[in-house]
């Protein structure tokens, strides 16, 4: 009786150690996966929070920083590309303005041309024409002399224009020439010497220039006058 309660004590016994260490097993078992669960968990957490962070970050170090960038560059770049044309147009206009400042018209930058007209009779054109690059005043009348004369022939008063002319490059201003009326010493002559006046019109500027009169000879006298610049011919012949 002792010898089999003895085995049954021993089974007993053994299956109790056998269900403690199952159950030994099974908790370090399931305490190993907690910890491997919890460490997964943590370091995903830390991917979770790092690598979005970073994913976020990097997008939107690309995103944000490539639209900062962008926005700069379509904001701010054709604002200083503006910028920079506005400098250049700028220095452009002040260089435009600078080269079209008016200078006074002279024989030395224009062109004068001189041709007998049939109506009025006895009158000759007088036509200048800017050759340079700027534009010109044409300061009131021309200062006209021919074949001998001691004097310049005198300026039509009413002729003057309300506001002097100015001559665009490759434009003309026109100024009409009478040769003789009813005034004395009456002549041919075959030259004629030219100037410009002045801003202050108290004497010639740039020059003089002399030239056959058209046709080889005209008749002149004392009555003689010359026009002020006009814009027009037909403003020129008037007088």
């Amino acid at each position: 009786m002792r010898i089999r309660m003895n085995r049954r004590t021993s089974v007993r016994t053994a299956a109790s150690a056998v269900l403690v260490a199952a159950a030994l097993s099974l908790t370090a078992c399931s305490g190993g996966d907690t910890g491997a669960k919890a460490d997964g968990v943590t370091s995903h957490a830390v991917s979770g929070a790092e690598k979005p962070a970073a994913k976020g970050g990097d997008k939107g170090a690309e995103s944000g920083g490539s639209a900062t960038v962008e926005n700069t560059a379509k904001e701010q770049g054709p604002a200083g590309e503006d910028a920079a044309e506005s400098a250049k147009t700028a220095v452009r206009t002040a260089s435009a303005k600078s080269a079209a400042k008016p200078v006074t018209c002279t024989v030395g930058n224009s062109q004068i041309r001189t041709t007998k007209v049939t109506r009025p009779i006895n009158h000759l054109l007088m036509t200048l024409t800017n050759m340079g690059d700027k534009p010109c005043y044409a300061y009131g009348a021309p200062y006209l002399g021919f074949t001998g004369d001691q004097s310049t022939v005198p300026w039509i008063d009413e002729s003057q224009p309300q506001a002097v002319v100015t001559v665009e490059p490759g434009k003309s201003a026109y100024a009409s020439v009478s040769l003789s009326g009813d005034g004395d010493n009456g002549r041919k002559v075959k030259t004629m010497t030219y100037s410009m006046a002045g801003k202050e019109m108290a004497g010639s500027v740039g020059g003089t220039a002399t030239n056959e009169v058209p046709g080889g000879s005209v008749y002149v006298d004392d009555s003689y006058q010359v026009s002020y610049w006009q814009q027009t011919m037909s403003d020129a012949l008037v007088w």
